[in-house]
């Protein structure tokens, strides 16, 4: 009897040891993450060199040109400095622009203000609306706050974005949904300082989602030209990130 419980004690101690030295899955202080951002996208005149016509040329723009909905996108590998702060960098694609109504021009001859042609009144083929794109490859980096241990926090952040321009587009659109498209010559690089802040909701040890609204303003001039402009977005980040 007492060889049976000795044997018995001998194995539940080896189980225990051997639990004891199995190691624990911990999350590494890397992260990779995706994000997507719906956004609405403007832009700000500025005049390098006036003219007699140049105000006339600002007020038009500013009173007719409308905001875009564009968007974001970025694939983000992140390392964790400690509990509260991260730093982050990748690479993703960003669009910009805004539109340009046509119908809401009532005088005189139509005439296309960022390249100068003239539409009669009388000519069905106007186009009903201008828009001005802007697609860029972005090579993103920025330093993340966050405040709270529980599966809800606070996150805020701030960087820049070096941009390259990969294409730029004139585009008109008529009432049959067709599209013209002219490319047109502007600078090739920009930065965006970003700044964001929001919530992120831990799913479990490895995953985490995260919402911020996000802010981003062109820092250099898109064409050297009399009157330029700086694009700007404001929109809605959704990210999803994973810990290795």
């Amino acid at each position: 009897m007492f060889r049976s419980f000795t044997a018995i004690a001998l194995l539940l101690t080896l189980s225990m040891r051997g639990q004891e030295i199995e190691p624990a899955l911990v999350a590494s202080n890397w992260s990779i993450g995706l994000n997507v951002a719906p956004a609405l996208s403007y832009r700000q005149l500025k005049v390098l060199q006036e003219h007699q016509i140049t105000p006339y040329i600002m007020d038009s723009r500013n009173e007719h040109e409308i905001p875009l909905i564009t968007g974001h996108a970025s694939i983000m590998a992140g390392y964790a400095l400690g509990e509260k702060f991260a730093i982050e960098g990748g690479i993703g694609y960003s669009r910009f622009g805004w539109d340009r109504p046509f119908k809401d021009l009532l005088f005189g001859d139509q005439i296309d203000p960022r390249r100068g042609f003239i539409y009669s009144t009388d000519d069905t083929a106007i186009p009903t609306k201008f828009r001005e794109t802007f697609q860029y490859l972005d090579i993103p980096i920025k330093g993340m706050v966050s405040l709270g241990n529980r599966k809800l926090k606070w996150i805020s952040s701030i960087g820049v974005s070096a941009s390259i321009l990969m294409r730029a587009s004139h585009i008109s659109i008529y009432a049959d949904d067709r599209k013209e498209y002219a490319h047109e010559n502007f600078e090739r690089f920009n930065l965006f300082p970003v700044i964001s802040t929001g919530v992120a909701y831990r799913l479990n040890d490895r995953h985490e989602f995260r919402m911020e609204p996000t802010f981003r303003y062109g820092m250099l001039k898109i064409i050297d030209s009399d009157i330029t402009g700086y694009l700007w977005s404001a929109g809605l980040n959704f990210g999803w990130y994973r810990r290795f």
